[in-house]
């Protein structure tokens, strides 16, 4: 959702634009606001980032083939369940607290999440490698019962807006994806980090999850998905 956010920049990384810091503002994320509202009754205070996704593994990973095989945990979430199948690999959902035995038993052989939290758990302990795919954008936003933000004095709903805003662009914006730079140079010091693998061969594996999601969300799911893949070529 928080995928609008990338741009690509001269040097061909994907980054948060000032533009958009830190509510999504453009228009996906207001399209993303407004049916937070109609249709759960969620008011969208402002949308924030909690990184791009990385991999841990037990061996090199240069291109999606790599990857395939590979036990790779994933949260249980369709989308990145059908993102490992897609890749080849097999989707082995379990808790994030069970990541580092499940990695050292060789449960699994892989998984991907932000860097800050491969730092911080000490996976890396038990894998000795680190690719930097960006394969996905994570969100986490804060929200608020439309009912109740409607029911509040119209100031008191100014202040709450404002402050959120606010929050997010220096916590989770700013302060956060600073965060994930630094614990990524920081696990590159600890494992053998891979910084340029061939993203291109990621990207060709992902049209049937592509698919899939338009598959399901119909017009609208398919406008927005080209609306993101247009802000990343710009």
């Amino acid at each position: 959702m928080a995928v609008n956010h990338a741009y690509r920049c001269p040097d061909g990384k994907l980054r948060p634009t000032k533009v958009d810091l830190p509510g999504c503002r453009g228009p996906i994320g207001q399209q993303v606001s407004k049916d937070a509202k109609d249709l759960l009754g969620i008011e969208v205070l402002s949308l924030g980032a909690s990184g791009f996704r990385v991999f841990l593994s037990k061996k090199p990973i240069q291109t999606a083939d790599d990857v395939r095989g590979i036990r790779l945990r994933v949260p249980e979430i369709p989308t990145w369940v059908e993102m490992a199948r897609s890749l080849g690999a097999n989707p082995t959902p379990i808790p994030a607290g069970e990541i580092y035995t499940a990695l050292q038993t060789g449960v699994i052989d892989a998984f991907e999440s932000p860097a800050d939290f491969i730092l911080s758990s000490k996976n890396y302990e038990v894998a000795g490698y680190i690719t930097r795919t960006h394969h996905i954008f994570t969100e986490v936003s804060m929200m608020a019962s439309a009912r109740k933000m409607a029911s509040l004095p119209v100031n008191v709903q100014k202040v709450i807006r404002e402050s959120a805003f606010e929050a997010v662009q220096k916590e989770m914006w700013e302060a956060n994806l600073k965060a994930q730079e630094s614990a990524w140079n920081d696990l590159a010091k600890r494992i053998k980090a891979n910084p340029n693998p061939d993203i291109a061969s990621f990207r060709s594996k992902m049209a049937q999850v592509i698919n899939g999601f338009i598959g399901k969300a119909g017009a609208k799911g398919k406008a927005f998905v080209e609306a993101v893949q247009a802000a990343g070529k710009a």
